[in-house]
């Protein structure tokens, strides 16, 4: 159960019922074999909580109830209404989410060859998807659409796009 090989894939939206249910959002479309393994984890004030999954159901393509063992409680529950939600990075259903979702924290983005940033952040607005990029001890959002996206090169760890 270490934590230390996760990644962010959505957050608590909301509570849900009285009973300690929560809606998670997630930052992608859910795969076709998607699954949630016994434990995930959420980011509270900085530090990565595990929580171990009662159970889940799926309501779209991108969102779910989700109940956690030993929360019973909406009170119990709603200090952690919008904290990030991670899972382990070896989940088999992680491999096939669309590029644009993928962790690209880290990486370097070109709007051709001119160096814009480094990624801190993809910001997975419906629609709007955005990049938060940092030079300079400035922060920048970026349009993110698939289609402005030219190359990601994983072993570089840079992302090429192209902005109209």
């Amino acid at each position: 159960m270490l934590c230390f090989n996760s990644q962010k894939v959505g957050y608590i939206k909301k509570t849900h019922g009285t009973k300690g249910e929560v809606i998670i959002e997630f930052d992608f479309p859910l795969p076709q074999n998607f699954k949630l393994k016994e434990w995930v984890f959420l980011q509270y004030q900085g530090t990565l909580i595990p929580f171990s999954v009662e159970w889940y159901e799926i309501l779209d393509d991108k969102t779910i109830i989700l109940k956690f063992i030993d929360y019973n409680d909406i009170d119990k529950i709603q200090p952690f209404v919008l904290c990030p939600l991670h899972v382990d990075k070896k989940l088999i259903w992680l491999k096939k989410i669309e590029p644009i979702y993928q962790n690209l924290q880290g990486y370097k983005l070109y709007n051709q060859k001119q160096y814009l940033g480094q990624i801190s952040e993809i910001i997975p607005i419906k629609g709007n998807p955005l990049a938060q990029i940092e030079k300079n001890n400035q922060s920048i959002l970026i349009p993110f659409h698939n289609e402005f996206i030219k190359e990601i090169n994983h072993n570089k760890k840079i992302v090429i796009i192209e902005l109209p």
